[in-house]
């Protein structure tokens, strides 16, 4: 949901995830979402989605296509997004889950640009 702050009424604007939402980033003209929700408005989104501040719509932008089990921090710094969640990453030599990962996507991209990792067990 929005609030007009001037007004104290609510705003037509109600994106429709899939799962919960659990937390929020804003950078720029741009609202960070990061939860358990697999879509955003039947749109495939995993864990983490972008919204045009100005105009409430979803933005293209989806890093974590695949291996998001849930997105629970964010924050920017920069042209960087970290997020802290759980996520699910297949290598070469199989599958890894890690409990806690730092993903940095370019907020400029649809990639992750480098990560870490932090607990992981095979």
């Amino acid at each position: 949901a929005a609030v007009d702050i001037a007004a104290g009424t609510l705003l037509p604007w109600a994106p429709r995830p899939s799962l919960s939402v659990n937390t929020m980033a804003v950078s720029e003209r741009k609202l960070y979402i990061g939860g358990e929700f697999s879509t955003i408005d039947d749109q495939s989104h995993e864990c983490l989605a972008a919204f045009d501040l100005s105009t409430g719509q979803l933005l293209p932008w989806n890093p974590a296509e695949q291996g998001c089990m849930y997105v629970n921090a964010l924050t920017v710094s920069g042209n960087t997004l970290y997020v802290g969640g759980y996520f699910s990453l297949q290598i070469s030599t199989g599958e890894v889950v890690a409990q806690a990962i730092l993903v940095k996507p370019d907020l400029s991209a649809s990639t992750v640009i480098a990560s870490y990792e932090d607990e992981a067990t095979t």
